[in-house]
């Protein structure tokens, strides 16, 4: 989580002689130097800096996702790539029935039924699960 290796750390052993030998030696403790403007200023850019979706670890795999798709299309057989086509139109339809740009979520059984009731679709768990 904060990318601190932790073979690195040594074993509690290991830990309790690097404290001891600090404490033989009388070392005092590393010095740090306190938050200043430059440390500030950095904050600032960081907090300015606009970060795009593709450079983000859900940008990447959204496009890794896209690939698999992508990829899907291109080994089906004709009546898959017709079965397919009727799913994307029906979705199509939906979409334009509700009015919105809103994803239905195969997921989420609530906003899956929600959204296929509405639209007068009925569509069968096990076709919708399929789909996902």
């Amino acid at each position: 989580m904060h990318h601190v290796p932790k073979k690195d750390m040594g074993s509690k052993r290991d830990k309790l002689q690097m404290w001891m030998d600090i404490k033989a030696t009388m070392k005092p403790p590393p010095i740090f130097s306190p938050w200043d403007e430059k440390d500030e200023a950095k904050l600032d850019d960081l907090r300015k800096m606009q970060i795009k979706l593709e450079d983000t670890a859900l940008g990447r795999q959204t496009t890794i996702e896209q690939l698999k798709v992508n990829a899907s299309i291109n080994k089906m057989d004709l009546n898959e790539l017709s079965a397919l086509e009727e799913k994307v139109q029906r979705a199509k339809q939906i979409k334009l029935d509700l009015g919105t740009e809103t994803k239905i979520s195969a997921n989420n059984p609530i906003d899956r039924d929600k959204k296929f009731k509405s639209s007068g679709c009925k569509a069968s768990d096990d076709e919708v699960e399929g789909a996902a």
